[in-house]
């Protein structure tokens, strides 16, 4: 500890480009941790649905979306999404549960509802792979 006050005095700039990449790392970190949307279990997309009402926005292709999908969800293609994201303004202050096939593409999505000011969204950790996994019951059709 008696030698970093001479290594600061001799080294200066580096040590304050190290403080100032410091104070870079933490805003980052910061500012993505407030814009990023939450990744949930199936368990804990269940007891959004069930306990706060929340909507799920299935992003699959229409195909994927009739061979099964979850009860009551609404069904809009990632393009139609990024067209038409008035169509979820009613479901504005609501959550949100994006959900894609394997949790990937959810992410844009996501952001995408974000920019457009909704309260609280949500990204199916593991998509409809997940969910099938776990034995959780499917709406066909529609």
């Amino acid at each position: 500890m008696d030698k970093i006050w001479p290594f600061i005095s001799h080294h200066w700039l580096l040590s304050a480009l190290f403080i100032l990449l410091l104070i870079a790392i933490f805003i980052f970190e910061a500012l993505s941790k407030k814009q990023s949307s939450a990744h949930i279990s199936p368990q804990e997309t269940i007891q959004l649905i069930n306990r706060h009402e929340a909507v799920v926005i299935d992003i699959r292709s229409r195909e994927a979306f009739i061979r099964g999908h979850i009860i009551n969800a609404i069904h809009l293609p990632f393009a139609a999404l990024q067209k038409d994201i008035q169509k979820l303004i009613e479901h504005k202050h609501k959550p949100i549960v994006i959900v894609c096939e394997q949790g990937l593409e959810s992410v844009k999505a996501a952001k995408l509802i974000e920019q457009n000011e909704f309260d609280h969204v949500s990204i199916l950790q593991g998509g409809m792979k997940a969910w099938r996994e776990e034995d959780l019951p499917l709406e066909k059709g529609k």
